[in-house]
């Protein structure tokens, strides 16, 4: 029985292994400083633009 709980778990491990979630938090981190980027920016040249 346990042999069969490792044999379907090594597919999840495999996932694991494979950094699916470090790629997840990259990808969130990357579109969240380039929304902020993108925010600093507008702001910046309506400043700009306004003054």
């Amino acid at each position: 029985m346990s042999l069969l709980w490792i044999w379907m778990c090594i597919p999840v491990l495999k996932a694991f292994a494979v950094p699916w979630w470090e790629i997840y938090v990259k990808v969130s981190f990357c579109v969240l400083l380039g929304w902020r980027v993108a925010r600093m920016l507008m702001w910046l040249s309506e400043t700009v633009h306004g003054s």
